[in-house]
């Protein structure tokens, strides 16, 4: 078949988390020309993409409001280790640490952060997420909160595509928010429509 619309259907396989066909597509290039650099680039990519990893992330946040007693901040680092799972899904652990600063600033509190997510694209129109988290405050009055969601990912053949969400999240923006626990329940739908494509 003609090379460059092997290209092109291998990036947007790609693109559609069908890492699996984006590779035998990759590879089948390869056999047809061998110096075919940008799909031996590509194929390099999907490997590295397919071994585990470690990432760390680092976040601050401030908020001040109109009076001290709505200021507040957050410093939170964290490690994740991913491990593949074939090609097209993952199991990722998270460990990390979290510290709040509310009251004025005369008050911190701090957190132990650790929790697990997967994702899995199962069909080319179809992939699932889910993620749960647990901030172990130090504190034993705070005790612990539990966090995540999950959802799936509908991809109608590039005519549109549909992110569907159940998640429960923290809604802190003080101390009192704080030591209440306070958490939001979201249902969350985002439906996204290619203006470029061709009709």
């Amino acid at each position: 078949g003609n090379e460059e619309a092997r290209f092109d259907r291998a990036q947007v396989a790609e693109g559609l988390g069908l890492r699996n066909l984006a590779c035998d597509e990759y590879a089948t290039l390869r056999t047809m020309d061998p110096r075919h650099q940008l799909a031996g680039e590509a194929q390099s990519d999907q490997d590295r993409h397919a071994s585990p990893r470690m990432d760390a992330f680092f976040s601050a946040w401030n908020e001040s409001g109109r009076g001290a007693v709505s200021d507040y901040s957050r410093r939170r680092a964290v490690d994740v280790f991913r491990l593949p799972l074939g090609r097209q899904a993952g199991l990722s652990v998270v460990g990390g640490y979290l510290e709040e600063t509310v009251d004025h600033g005369d008050r911190n509190e701090d957190a132990a952060v650790f929790g697990m997510a997967c994702d899995a694209v199962l069909t080319p129109w179809l992939g699932i997420f889910a993620d749960w988290q647990r901030q172990d405050y130090a504190d034993a009055e705070l005790g612990a909160m539990d966090l995540g969601g999950g959802g799936v990912r509908i991809n109608a053949a590039d005519w549109f595509q549909l992110r569907i969400e159940a998640r429960k999240s923290e809604n802190v923006s003080n101390g009192f928010a704080l030591s209440e626990g306070r958490t939001a329940d979201e249902l969350i739908a985002d439906f996204t429509v290619p203006i470029a494509r061709k009709w």
